[in-house]
């Protein structure tokens, strides 16, 4: 066998990585989906590859997952500095570094890369290459890109949330309402793979089985039943351990009259609002509030935060304890319709942006 056969695949690779350099440093352009915030506008535009800073990566993106925090940037845009029109949201980015800043230490051109954004910073995933800092990268999973994308704003979500506020165990019971959307459904899954008797978890009728195969060992339609009456049917009048707002809104009501005696919940969406949960104090509640993001803003007890998340994430994931489910591939013309769609409508499973070749 010659040379070239058994090292095809090495020579390509560092075919590419070359290319991406040359694009690079002869300051060509880049395709991206910018953001107007004044009319609330999303357009593909061609725009400069942007530069890394000192503890920055630029990264050509692979795959970036869509998210509802992406879509709502109509919603918190005001509390992101400086943002102006060519501002590029993307958050969960799988993809290869290009080039990397002058105080980046572990990491060099070629490295295959996982990462959840910072929402406040520009130059996001939903482009040919984007930034990112490299003190809370992740080494990319032994999965396809498009999986790893559909995986950070979610499965760390989900994960953190069950394991590091609730310390869930299989003793306990779990409530999940939104079983069908991102958040909900890796947490059905790692509910399962954690070995929990008794799941419950709200959608619609139309999603009972998908929601079912994810996990849930009862499935609650909330358009048609009392979501507490169905609860306290299941746990004989109990109410759950464990409980998890991935809804928003006032669902949080809901999800903390289901809890039993010292029953825990972990909101993902809003403030929590104890005043307003009947017996909270008397029933011994305790309430968590999760907001993944917010390990950027907070130095390296932060960042470990987000690196924690990945690890695990990322392990069950290359172990196949856990699946991206429904997940639909668009391009980048197609981005801008579809956060405007997710808006709209309860989500099912990931959407992602898969990177030009």
């Amino acid at each position: 066998m010659r040379y070239w056969e058994v090292h095809k695949e090495p020579c390509r690779q560092q075919r590419d990585i070359l290319s991406v350099f040359v694009k690079v440093a002869m300051n060509q352009r880049m395709q991206a989906l910018a953001y107007d915030p004044a009319g609330d506008r999303f357009a593909v535009e061609v725009q400069p590859i942007p530069a890394p800073g000192e503890y920055d990566v630029l990264v050509r993106v692979l795959a970036c997952g869509l998210n509802p925090v992406d879509a709502k940037i109509h919603q918190w845009h005001g509390l992101a500095p400086g943002m102006n029109p060519h501002w590029v949201a993307g958050l969960d980015v799988s993809g290869e570094i290009v080039t990397v800043g002058a105080n980046v230490q572990g990491w060099r051109p070629g490295d295959r890369v996982l990462y959840h954004g910072d929402m406040f910073r520009p130059h996001g995933g939903f482009a040919e290459f984007a930034l990112h800092d490299s003190r809370t990268l992740s080494r990319h999973p032994r999965v396809a890109p498009v999986v790893a994308a559909a995986t950070p704003c979610a499965g760390w979500t989900a994960w953190r949330a069950l394991v590091d506020k609730l310390r869930l165990t299989a003793r306990d019971s779990l409530f999940v309402a939104g079983g069908a959307g991102g958040v909900g459904g890796f947490a059905l899954q790692l509910a399962r793979h954690l070995g929990l008797d008794t799941v419950i978890a709200t959608c619609s009728a139309a999603n009972a089985d998908y929601v079912t195969g994810l996990g849930a060992t009862h499935v609650i339609d909330y358009g048609s039943e009392d979501v507490r009456e169905a609860v306290l049917r299941i746990t004989q009048g109990r109410g759950v351990s464990r409980a998890l707002d991935a809804v928003g809104g006032d669902t949080d009501l809901q999800v903390a009259s289901v809890l039993g005696f010292e029953g825990e919940m972990v909101e993902l969406v809003r403030v929590v609002r104890p005043e307003r949960y009947p017996d909270a104090f008397l029933n011994g509640l305790s309430f968590h509030q999760l907001s993944l993001g917010s390990g950027h803003r907070h130095g390296e007890a932060g960042r470990q935060t987000l690196a924690r998340a990945a690890t695990a994430l990322n392990e069950l994931l290359e172990q196949g304890h856990l699946r991206v489910a429904a997940l639909a591939e668009i391009d980048l013309s197609q981005v801008g319709e579809a956060l405007r769609a997710m808006r709209q409508q309860h989500t099912r499973g990931k959407i992602v942006l898969v990177g030009r070749a």
